[in-house]
């Protein structure tokens, strides 16, 4: 089963339904390509992948299945009175954590990725918060491989939103 994926899926989702199919199919093997929003979705096009993890606005010419909703939170340093000074613009999600964790400012990052991380942050909620659909998205159901269409049917009955 070849997925492209990104950070939040890979850390968040993929570890243990990849496990508890594994268990169930043995011999199945994944391989995992880690991209981003247009990328996945290029991989697929282009015949790189099965499916792809992507944002619902990046799928056209796809078919696709919701696999989860995610929102944006607040991350603030520990003791942090709210300031716009803005001394830093990162992309990436483990720098941007760790920035706030050193009190160089606030930001924002989608719940999911900030689940279960260790960071001394404090993470808020955002009244009217920016959210996004995290999709599965492939070609065609119909032809893809028998194996990578049951791992997305089990991974959408397992998936908590």
């Amino acid at each position: 089963i070849r997925i492209a994926t990104f950070t939040n899926v890979s850390r968040t989702v993929l570890p243990r339904v990849i496990r508890d199919f594994g268990a169930l199919h043995p011999c199945v093997r994944f391989t995992l390509k880690q991209g981003d929003y247009t990328r996945n979705a290029q991989w697929v096009h282009d015949g790189v992948v099965d499916f792809c993890f992507t944002a619902r606005g990046f799928t056209t010419g796809l078919e696709k299945r919701v696999v989860y909703h995610d929102e944006l939170v607040a991350l603030l340093p520990a003791a942090h009175e709210l300031s716009p000074h803005v001394t830093s613009e990162v992309t990436d999600d483990y720098t941007i954590m760790a920035m706030v964790e050193e009190g160089l400012g606030v930001s924002m990052l989608y719940r999911r990725t900030v689940e279960g991380m260790r960071a001394d942050i404090r993470v808020r909620p955002i009244v009217h918060a920016p959210s996004r659909d995290v999709v599965a998205a492939w070609r065609s159901w119909d032809t893809m491989p028998i194996a990578t269409r049951r791992f997305i049917d089990y991974m959408s009955s397992h998936i908590v939103n």
